[in-house]
């Protein structure tokens, strides 16, 4: 149940003048908003309007209702999304609508808030996603967001991508307006109508022959320096199991006694072991600087 009226605040200033509030009552629970003006306790009739021997009373009495009006229409927005309305989340639609919230500074926001446990490619894909959107449009207002508005987005984004990093870029998208309505935040889903197609990719792995010719191409006096570059890391990657995002990362401080040891970038939750056998040694200290005689070493 919702209702609202307004208070003056219990405690008055040194003038005698008193807060005048607006306060709802959600379900037997009050929620009770400041609106900015103090009122002398004779110029309150206790009807929700300022009595006429105010000199202001006219412009006060319009504010007073707009603010029950725009009261009204946050508990009538959160009745038609079917959200349950608490005194919290009507205090912050309240005096901070979602439908002025600004998408792209909302996903920057949440971006800054989370990249500490995010992967380092995870973040720039989602940066990538700010980009995009600005290209877009400078301000999305999460009140004109819609499926019209999202297909016009999408459309944009095919001209210069291929699917599979249109539908990635819009999962992210989807994600981020998700995690908003769990804040609290009430907006027209501009997704309901939009679809997003999953690519699978094709994968093929690497035979224990194809793996044999890599090793012995990367021993070759004549492979040139590029080609190593590149097989030092992919090879130390076949041994390890090191995704991409942390094979970059690793350096000789992660390697004690034959064990490489490290956090793995995507997930960060916890502390990865990965023993190297003397038959695949990386290199010995000695030789650290130079390429090994077997496998490949990180750089430093």
């Amino acid at each position: 149940m919702f209702s609202c009226k307004i208070i003056l605040a219990p405690y008055a200033k040194r003038d005698g003048s008193r807060s005048v509030c607006l306060q709802a009552i959600i379900d037997r629970k009050a929620a009770r908003i400041p609106l900015g003006f103090y009122l002398e306790e004779k110029y309150f009739d206790g009807k929700n309007e300022v009595r006429s021997s105010h000199p202001n009373h006219d412009n006060l009495n319009i504010e007073i209702a707009t603010a029950i009006a725009h009261a009204t229409n946050v508990a009538s927005l959160f009745r038609q999304q079917r959200k349950a309305l608490t005194p919290l989340l009507f205090k912050n639609e309240f005096m901070h609508p979602a439908g002025e919230i600004d998408l792209i500074k909302f996903i920057r926001a949440e971006l800054d808030l989370r990249s500490p446990d995010l992967a380092l490619n995870t973040i720039k894909q989602h940066n990538t996603v700010i980009n995009k959107l600005s290209e877009f449009r400078k301000v999305i207002r999460f009140g004109d967001l819609s499926p019209d508005l999202m297909q016009h987005f999408k459309n944009e984004l095919r001209k210069k991508n291929q699917g599979s990093t249109v539908n990635k870029l819009l999962k992210i998208v989807k994600q981020y307006l998700s995690d908003a309505r769990k804040k609290g935040h009430a907006f027209e889903d501009p997704f309901k109508l939009i679809k997003i197609k999953t690519f699978r990719s094709t994968r093929t792995a690497l035979s224990e022959k194809e793996l044999q010719r890599l090793e012995d191409y990367f021993q070759k006096k004549d492979c040139p320096a590029g080609h190593k570059k590149v097989l030092r890391y992919f090879l130390f990657s076949c041994y390890t199991g090191l995704r991409i995002s942390d094979i970059g990362l690793v350096t000789w401080d992660n390697i004690s006694d034959d064990l490489l040891t490290y956090v793995p970038q995507k997930t960060k939750d916890k502390l990865v072991t990965v023993p190297l056998t003397r038959e695949k040694n990386i290199c010995r200290p000695s030789e650290r600087g130079s390429c090994p005689s077997s496998i490949p070493t990180p750089t430093r």
